[in-house]
């Protein structure tokens, strides 16, 4: 075999070697970082050292929580949602994102009502377990009024629930205490224990949480303006007179 021959074989067969070892790194590359692909729109994703993923959707103007495949929810290591819009997360919006390790929620619009009572529930067991960094001192309050600025984590919401009723055509502000049962509530049962307890309104939260309710004369005429006409300050819940 002339020498010829034999380097353009050996040209050749480096050039298919580095061709396979080519594709067998855009393959890594394409495998490590496809689940991007399922980011939403415009939010920053990169990959982790340990094969996770950092999610990034800051300052994007988000008014809701975006929408994340569920495969992408398994791998995010950190997520960043602050500087938005976002003025409450649907339930167990959090449930499926099992290798969290930071998330950061500050800045946003929280409208601080009923919707937000599971949120809170986690926060605290989040911060108590110290399961995830997570920015407490910046998930405040936006509505109502009364409660701007205040932190999540620390509303009292059994003194600050408060819905908007109609009483011979005058609006009165109705306040809450909430009940929890394991067994859970329905309308009639919900209705009945709180007429047991001396209420006189009554609402269900979920299916094991009964809130019952009464016109409170100590709450302030601004309270009760803007629970009477601001639609973000109320409960959002179907009351009932008994």
């Amino acid at each position: 075999m002339s020498t010829h021959l034999q380097s353009g074989l050996v040209r050749v067969g480096i050039q298919y070697v580095s061709l396979i070892l080519a594709c067998l790194f855009f393959q890594t590359v394409w495998s490590d970082t496809s689940l991007c692909h399922h980011a939403p729109n415009n939010c920053s994703c990169s990959l982790t050292e340990d094969e996770l993923y950092n999610l990034s959707c800051a300052g994007l103007g988000f008014t809701e929580f975006p929408f994340i495949s569920t495969t992408l929810q398994m791998k995010v290591s950190s997520l960043n949602l602050s500087n938005n819009y976002i003025t409450n997360l649907p339930t167990d919006c959090l449930s499926n994102f099992t290798s969290l390790k930071s998330l950061t929620l500050s800045s946003n619009k929280w409208v601080c009502n009923a919707d937000l009572i599971w949120l809170q529930d986690w926060l605290i067991d989040q911060k108590q377990n110290n399961n995830i960094t997570i920015d407490y001192e910046g998930i405040t309050c936006e509505k109502p009024e009364h409660l701007k600025n205040q932190l999540l984590i620390y509303v009292d919401f059994v003194k600050n629930l408060m819905s908007c009723v109609l009483l011979n055509d005058q609006s009165k502000t109705v306040l809450y205490n909430l009940w929890d049962n394991d067994n859970g509530y329905d309308t009639e049962r919900c209705a009945n224990f709180c007429h047991d307890e001396s209420y006189v309104y009554a609402a269900l939260y979920g299916t094991t949480t009964c809130i019952c309710g009464s016109i409170d004369g100590t709450i302030s005429d601004t309270d009760c303006t803007d629970a009477c006409t601001n639609l973000d300050s109320t409960c959002k819940m179907t009351i009932w007179l008994m």
